[in-house]
Order: C-alpha cells, then sequence, then structure tokens
C-alpha cells in the first residue's frame, strides 16, 4: 500500500500532501506516520475525533515522528467542524482542562442541543439589535416582551442573560491569560437540579 502511495505521488504530482490521522488510535498513529514519513514526504497532517476522549497524545507523537506540523484538525463529522489546529489549545487539553471537559459533559446531560439551541435563537432573535449589542439593558418589561416573542418565559430570558454575562467574564479572564473559576460555571441553573 505504501509503494501505491509512492507511485500515486510520482504520477500525480500534488501541490499539497496531508497525512489524515485518526487521534483515538493512539500509538497506531504514529506507527502509520512513521511508515507514511518513510514512503512519500508529505507537507502536514490533520488529526481526526479531536472531540473524543483523546487527549491528544497521538497528535505530540506524530508530530515529532514526522517533523511536519498539524495543520487541520476536526471536532465532528460536518464539514464545518473542520478548523485548523491550534497548538496552544491542544496544550490547555493535554495538560488537563478537565473542568472545562465536566462542564461540557454537564450541559450534554441537562440539555438536547438541538431543542435548546433553537430556544435560546428564539429569544436571540426576539431581541432589537440594540439590546443584542448591550444585554445588560434588557429589564423587566423587555424581557417580557422578548419571553412572549419567543415563545419561552421570563426565567428563559433571565437566565440566557445570565449566562452570556458569565461568558463574557470567563472570556475576559481567559484573554487576560487568568485561569478563570469555572466551579461557578458548573453550578446548575436555578430551578434545575443535577
Amino acid at each position: 500500500l505504501m509503494r501505491e502511495l509512492a507511485d500515486i505521488r510520482a504520477a500525480i504530482k500534488p501541490h499539497d500532501l496531508l497525512l489524515v490521522v485518526d487521534a483515538m488510535t493512539g500509538q497506531d498513529a504514529v506507527n502509520v506516520a512513521e511508515q507514511f514519513a518513510e514512503a512519500v514526504q508529505f507537507d502536514g497532517v490533520v488529526m481526526t475525533k479531536l472531540d473524543g476522549d483523546a487527549r491528544g497524545g497521538a497528535a505530540l507523537s506524530v508530530k515529532a515522528v514526522t517533523g511536519q506540523p498539524i495543520l487541520y484538525a476536526s471536532i465532528g463529522e460536518k464539514l464545518d467542524q473542520f478548523e485548523r489546529f491550534h497548538p496552544d489549545r491542544m496544550a490547555q487539553r493535554i495538560l488537563g482542562m478537565g473542568d472545562v471537559l465536566t462542564f461540557i459533559e454537564k450541559a450534554e446531560r441537562e440539555y438536547d442541543d438541538e431543542r435548546e439551541m433553537d430556544r435560546i435563537e428564539a429569544i436571540i432573535l426576539s431581541m432589537t439589535p440594540e439590546e443584542r449589542r448591550h444585554p445588560e439593558i434588557i429589564k423587566g418589561s423587555r424581557r417580557l416582551r422578548i419571553a412572549r416573542g419567543s415563545g419561552t418565559n421570563v426565567q428563559a430570558v433571565n437566565q440566557l442573560v445570565k449566562q452570556f454575562g458569565q461568558m463574557r467574564k470567563l472570556m475576559k479572564q481567559l484573554g487576560s491569560g487568568r485561569m478563570p473559576d469555572l466551579g461557578s460555571l458548573l453550578a446548575p441553573p436555578s430551578g434545575r437540579r443535577s
């Protein structure tokens, strides 16, 4: 198979040649990368299944063994889940951003992702452009109007505004280089029990 790959490369003469590696395969990914590097010269690596349980050790090993950069990563099965690889994010994942993973797992358990997104979209579309830019102005009568317009209730609007505020605070902390307090984000929304 590797000889066939070398023959194909010689016949087609591609501008760029990328090796696609499954992040979930661990050491097997390294073995494949070594064999591929011996058979054909390639320009970079695409890591798949980084949305799974793999912490990214394969990414480091493949880079070390081949010397080629990891250019792209997929975090899902759809085209919009294919993105440029960010080494700093992978380093954070490898170093144990366990609290973030816990937060994601908890969110997945508590929400039906697709239905929740539809509800959030309805609430946001019921806001004026000014309210979207400055959600802090959304008080009493505005919340009631948004709730009615979105087919939800005031509690749902309150919850979304509160979550937005928490996310804004988290992004500011990350932007300033500080590790945020994720415990406050892991607290169950009011009215729900974990």
